[in-house]
């Protein structure tokens, strides 16, 4: 079962397990991390997005194609370690 989450510009996420979730609207930003504080958590959204902190290189071009594609649709501020 897939869960619906809204995020206002006033919202924080401190993701600190891996999560999915089937709809995201996000305004707010977004921290992934896990519990220890260290890097390493998955957001996956309706299994097309799947974002994860800590990437050896979180910065090629594959995913910064796929943030641009979520970006373009839904607006995410996403803010990682």
């Amino acid at each position: 079962m897939f869960t619906t989450l809204s995020l206002d510009d006033t919202s924080q996420w401190n993701m600190t397990d891996p999560s999915t979730v089937g709809n995201l609207t996000n305004d707010g930003g977004i921290t992934l991390n896990n519990a220890s504080g260290s890097t390493g958590t998955l957001l996956t959204v309706d299994n097309t997005l799947t974002l994860q902190d800590g990437s050896p290189d979180k910065r090629d071009a594959g995913y910064r194609q796929q943030l641009a594609n979520y970006q373009s649709c839904q607006r995410p501020r996403w803010t990682g370690r």
